[in-house]
């Protein structure tokens, strides 16, 4: 990632509850109420500029394997229409910090460091008409807690009860102060999925119909889902959030979601008007992007990296670590980006981000070293070399960086046989453990608090199934310590385990970017990816 991304990054981290931060960072301080940010609009809305009505029609690449939030493995902009999380992540215009905000939850207090107590919004009603409050708040955290299938455990394994005080009211209580604990419940990254569903239409319909009729509090109601196709809302009336003009949000009629896996394919038809925005924009189209007068490109300063994984529990990898070593010296990463990203990110080497607490670029990382990976190869007792199943979603740039690293280990005796899978197959492969080396994404957190969701032993996202327990408990050990030195310190530790187990490398970088037509406006962002709530079209 290139000096000036990470400064962005850098300014844009908040360490919730930390009683010492870097300068420009926002403080909370663990014993002293925490005020409510509101808010900031967007410069471009502008009441008389406000133009209603209209379906948006937004292409994404990939399609969604419940509409069910809390079993979902991330969240997707379909589903954000339908649903409220309880706090934001929101950039305040006025002072450029990234600031949590309220959303259905008005304001909160921190009593101590470990009680925080909610004060929710009244008045909400889910689109099925039943209450939103402190009730359905307390139900909602505990569901994501202990829901067999929940991807939201790790957003709340900090939360150890949750106490109904008044009817809209209710205090949370912590196992120990946590760093990170009120931005885990914001939908800050994609797989950040703590939103709040309907109490009484998960009893009446069940887990699995509800996946398919989800039910919310957001701006949008459920219509339809055509499974690989295409999902579509439309506006909720009794949406609670009114708009810069002083009306009801949501200024749109409805949003069309289309599933389009080839984000060349879904460009074409931004440019043909056939779609109004994509999400995400392949990084060779970037240039010209910026050159057409009807299109706007935008990218974010930070977004998410390419992770090649090898399986800790079976096959080739699971108790080679010479032969672990072998991949990880074998795959050039700086050549990887600069023939793949057209400049738009670059390679990583750390799990960890520049300025946050326990980056460190003296601590050890895997260089290229093509010859050094063949010795490698041969002193994990495979003389002639090895057969690897590669497994990675039948995407275009997972199918460029397979190809790649297909051809660089090729030399060392790593032969590569590569397994494209849809979306859906490759989750149930790779999550039950029956891939050998894989492919995937992974989000870069506001705080290393929450990188256990995705390298912890219990981590909903973690596709590789790494597991060390030492390293668990010296990642939850970063989270509790308020002290920024003393983090500094715990997660460099943390990061040598991670280093010296070889199970995963960060390949490189792609700051996370759409392209929209000009007629589109009030596009906002959160942390890491692209909110429509409240778009616009002056058409």
């Amino acid at each position: 990632m290139r000096a000036g991304v990470y400064l962005t990054i850098t300014v844009a981290i908040v360490f919730a509850l930390l009683g010492a931060c870097a300068p420009g960072v926002a403080t909370v301080e663990p014993t002293k109420p925490v005020p409510s940010v509101a808010p900031t609009a967007a410069p471009e809305l502008a009441a008389p500029k406000i133009k209603r009505g209209g379906t948006l029609r937004l292409g994404y690449d990939r399609d969604y394997p419940t509409m069910d939030l809390h079993l979902s493995s991330m969240n997707l902009h379909c589903q954000w229409l339908i649903y409220n999380s309880l706090v934001t992540y929101n950039l305040d215009q006025g002072s450029g910090r990234w600031e949590v905000g309220p959303e259905l939850v008005e304001t909160w207090d921190f009593v101590d460091p470990v009680t925080l107590v909610l004060h929710l919004r009244r008045g909400v009603k889910f689109q099925d008409g039943s209450d939103f409050n402190a009730e359905v708040a307390k139900w909602n955290i505990e569901r994501m807690k202990t829901h067999r299938q929940s991807y939201a455990k790790a957003q709340v394994k900090d939360i150890k009860s949750v106490d109904i005080i008044d009817p809209y009211t209710v205090k949370v209580n912590l196992f120990g102060p946590s760093a990170a604990q009120l931005v885990m419940l914001t939908r800050a990254a994609p797989d950040f999925v703590t939103g709040i569903v309907s109490k009484a239409a998960v009893e009446k319909l069940g887990d699995d119909e509800f996946g398919r009729k989800p039910v919310g509090t957001g701006p949008m109601q459920f219509v339809e889902w055509v499974t690989g196709d295409h999902v579509t809302v439309r506006k909720f009336d009794g949406y609670w959030e009114k708009g810069v003009d002083g009306q009801a949000l949501p200024y749109l009629d409805g949003t069309v979601c289309r599933f389009k896996p080839d984000p060349t394919v879904a460009l074409l038809e931004v440019r043909a008007e056939n779609l109004d925005i994509t999400i995400p924009v392949d990084p060779k189209d970037a240039a010209g992007l910026q050159a057409d007068p009807n299109i706007v490109y935008l990218k974010l300063p930070y977004g998410q990296s390419r992770i090649i994984g090898m399986n800790p529990a079976a096959g080739p990898f699971a108790n080679n670590l010479k032969l672990r070593q072998a991949v990880m010296h074998g795959v050039d990463r700086a050549a990887m980006a600069g023939t793949l990203l057209f400049g738009v990110g670059g390679p990583v080497y750390y799990y960890w981000l520049k300025g946050q607490p326990g980056y460190d670029e003296t601590l050890p990382r895997y260089e290229y070293q093509p010859e050094k990976s063949k010795q490698l190869v041969t002193e994990a007792g495979l003389p002639a070399g090895i057969d690897v199943t590669f497994s990675l979603i039948y995407r275009p740039m997972d199918q460029r960086i397979a190809e790649m690293v297909q051809a660089m280990l090729k030399p060392a005796g790593i032969r590569l046989t590569l397994e494209a899978l849809e979306r859906v197959a490759w989750i149930s492969k790779v999550k039950d453990k029956k891939y050998e080396m894989a492919s995937w994404i992974f989000s870069f957190y506001p705080d290393p608090g929450m990188k256990l969701d995705q390298i912890g032993c219990d981590g909903p996202a973690n596709w590789g199934g790494y597991c060390n327990k030492q390293f668990d408990e010296c990642m939850t050990e970063g989270d509790r310590t308020l002290d920024r030195s003393k983090r500094e310190e715990i997660y460099k530790r943390c990061q040598t385990i991670f280093y010296n187990d070889a199970y995963e490398m960060q390949v490189f970088t792609t700051p996370n970017s759409v392209a929209y037509r000009k007629y589109v406006n009030g596009l906002k962002n959160t942390w890491e990816q692209f909110d429509v709530r409240s778009v616009w079209l002056d058409k």
